[in-house]
């Protein structure tokens, strides 16, 4: 046997080896880049406003544009609007709510955990919808029975989204 047939198999072992490591820290980096940041609560109005929104999100460019774009299109002295992250659902009840909007990111391709949670202990979701995004902005749930927008994370969809949500909470159209 050869040099050259001796040395194939290694060179063929460290070149997958290579291809892996590097597909390894390529998929690390895209997990970094796309890791969503805690939103900031704050509220706009008084709790005794006619209606309430509760607004429950993920820090990222794109949900803190819609969240803006949302609030400035439906502010109304007769609503009141409490923003959360999505981490803090565990402490909300949903009957105090006029409407609950969801707005998370699509996870290693599953519903963000605490979103998963509340619904699944949320006994009536007539009064939910969930706004989630993901890469190719066509993801859904079969897990559970509520209004769902898919969208991927671009400026443009904004306006339909905000569009949706009207449809969906009659009273924002006060």
């Amino acid at each position: 046997m050869n040099i050259a047939m001796k040395k194939t198999p290694k060179i063929i072992l460290i070149s997958i080896g290579g291809i892996v490591g590097i597909l390894v820290i390529a998929f690390g980096l895209f997990l970094l880049v796309h890791v969503q940041g805690k939103a900031e609560s704050f509220e706009v109005n008084t709790p005794d406003a006619k209606h309430k929104i509760l607004i429950a999100t993920q820090g990222s460019s794109f949900k803190e544009d819609l969240l803006q774009s949302l609030i400035e299109e439906i502010q109304n002295d007769s609503l009141y609007v409490k923003v959360i992250d999505v981490g803090d659902l565990g402490n909300i009840q949903p009957s105090s709510w006029d409407g609950i909007i969801l707005i998370h990111t699509v996870e290693r391709f599953n519903m963000q955990k605490d979103v998963a949670q509340y619904l699944k202990v949320t006994p009536n979701l007539s009064n939910v919808i969930l706004i989630t995004t993901s890469g190719s902005g066509e993801w859904e749930t079969d897990e559970f029975e509520v209004d769902v927008i898919t969208s991927a994370s671009k400026k443009i969809e904004i306006p339909n989204i905000i569009s949706r949500i009207k449809e969906k909470f009659y009273f924002l159209n006060d």
